[in-house]
Parts: C-alpha cells; structure tokens; sequence
C-alpha cells in the first residue's frame, strides 16, 4: 500500500503457485454485540499523519515461492509457501463463501520497532475472501491494524473491498481487545456482510458491500497477519511492526456448497504460508494447525 493505504499487496505471483477454482456461500451468525455501522462511521486517525491512517491490507501475496523441505521448521501435510508479506492460512480451489476467525489484538512492541512518520512499523490481521488469482484482484475483508511512529502505537479496526479504499469506522481499539470478524457472501443478493465484533468493549459494525470491481471469485479464504506494502504497484514494504504473536480461534470455512470446515480439510487446498523477507530470512512465523481451526503467527523481525 502507499503512505496513503496500508499494505496492498500485488497477487499476480501467488497464480503460479496455487491452484484455484470456483466460488461460494455461508451462513452468517452475527454477534449481537455489534452495533457501530462502518456505513456511518468515520476514518479513524492514526498519529503523525492521516495519510498513513488511510493505509490498510489488500490485494495478495508478493512474492510467494514454494519451501523446500529444508526450510519448513515441522511436518506438515499442507502446501508450504513463503510470502514478503503473507503470514497465516489460506483455502483455495474452491468458491467460498463465508471465513471467521477470533483474535486477541496484539501489543506492539515500539522500543524494537519505533517506526517514523514517513516509515512507519505496520501490521495487519485480518480475515477474507479473494486475493488468490483472477485478471482483477480483489479481497474482501475486514480486521485490525497496527503501527508504531516515533515509538508511539496506534490500533484501528478496519475493512475493505479492494481494489476500493478502505474505511476506518469510528471505534477504539485497545490492545488485547478480544475480536471476532468474519466476510459472508451472500449469492442471492451478491453482497458482502463484513462484520467485526469487539467482545472485549462491546463494539463493533457490521456493512452490506457490492464486489469493489467488475466482478469478484470468491476463489480463496484467508486468515492472515500482513506486512504493508508501501504503494499499491511496488513491492517495497513498510517494516513489520513487532507484535510479538497473534493467535487466532474459532476459525469457521464455508464453501458455495455449505460444507463446513477449517483449514487442513479435504474439501479445498490449503496452503501455510511464512512472511519471509527478499533473503529468505523468516519475519513471521507460521505455526501448526490445531485441529484445524486455531494457529499462531509469531514476530521475528522487521525486514
């Protein structure tokens, strides 16, 4: 993403690695809880700079390569990929239509990853459809964002249909706030329910959106933590800020024909994928699945 989007990342490399296919429908259970409407709320504002607030995850996987044995730390039964900017879980040769995940929002540590007002450390943690294939990219999805500038942190629930702008409702943040957010796709009407729920404050929103372009696949589901890209064209990243671990819960998939599921399930590929930096170096490590609804992503370094 530019200094005006958080992290928008280019999908073009993930089609030669992936296999995807047709798309999908779920059913959605709404909190109750949740009651801030994003169509009404306002862009929150992070510190230094509002055009670093208007930065949030979109678009797909840069730079995605498979893992030789040697470099996947465990055993595992899924396709393992490394990503510049991808770290977490994604279901794909399928149509979906219908991702959830719970998530404690994590505490950045700005001592190890201050950040500046022009560079500033950011991360994303986020759930959706898309990103994986297709001539136009496009994701739905919603989720938490994150930054350190000059030392300082600044946390905002955020979502988006990309290639669109994201949008910030007006709520608070704090971290450790306990979160649920999920994208449902309904195809009788074709609109999107993003929802976001904060358990912890009682808060949230929940939005009717269109498909952001001509068209969008439903080809894929993630659940993901996201180094920000700098523009929307480059593959340049912000630093990753250092969050220390985020786990995620709780994790539901729903495909076009209602069958149910988590990550790890025959009924779609799935793929891990591990944030690597141009050298190969690991910045965010994947963990394993727990029967396949839970994993953790763990900070190891900026860039």
């Amino acid at each position: 993403m530019s200094i005006a989007r958080f992290a928008r990342p280019a999908a073009v490399v993930l089609a030669l690695v992936l296999a995807l296919a047709l798309s999908a429908m779920a059913l959605l259970v709404m909190n109750n809880q949740t009651h801030a409407s994003a169509a009404t709320g306002g862009h929150a504002t992070m510190p230094e700079t509002a055009t670093v607030a208007d930065a949030v995850a979109g678009g797909g996987p840069v730079g995605v390569k498979h893992l030789r044995a040697d470099q996947i730390r465990r055993s595992s039964p899924l396709m393992s990929v490394s990503s510049q900017n991808w770290a977490g879980y994604v279901a794909s040769n399928n149509r979906f239509r219908f991702v959830q995940a719970t998530f404690a929002v994590p505490a950045l540590n700005c001592r190890k990853t201050p950040g500046t007002a022009k560079t500033p450390a950011m991360v994303g943690v986020w759930v959706g459809l898309d990103g994986l294939g297709g001539r136009v990219v496009t994701v739905e999805q919603d989720g938490i964002a994150g930054q350190c500038v000059r030392g300082v942190p600044t946390y905002n629930a955020w979502w988006e249909m990309f290639p669109k702008a994201p949008v910030y409702p007006a709520m608070v943040i704090h971290p450790h706030d306990v979160i649920q957010a999920s994208v449902y796709y309904n195809s009788a009407n074709r609109q999107y329910r993003l929802t976001l729920s904060d358990l912890s404050d009682r808060e949230g929103f929940s939005t009717l959106r269109r498909c952001g372009a001509s068209s969008c696949h439903n080809g894929s589901a993630e659940v993901i933590t996201e180094a920000p890209s700098v523009d929307v064209s480059s593959n340049r990243l912000f630093p990753l800020a250092a969050f220390g671990s985020v786990s995620y819960s709780h994790i539901q998939v729903t495909d076009a024909a209602g069958q149910r599921g988590g990550f790890g399930s025959s009924l779609w590929q799935d793929s891990e994928l591990v944030m690597v930096d141009t050298a190969g170096h690991v910045k965010a490590a994947t963990s394993g699945l727990s029967h396949g609804v839970a994993f953790t992503n763990a900070w190891e370094r900026a860039s």
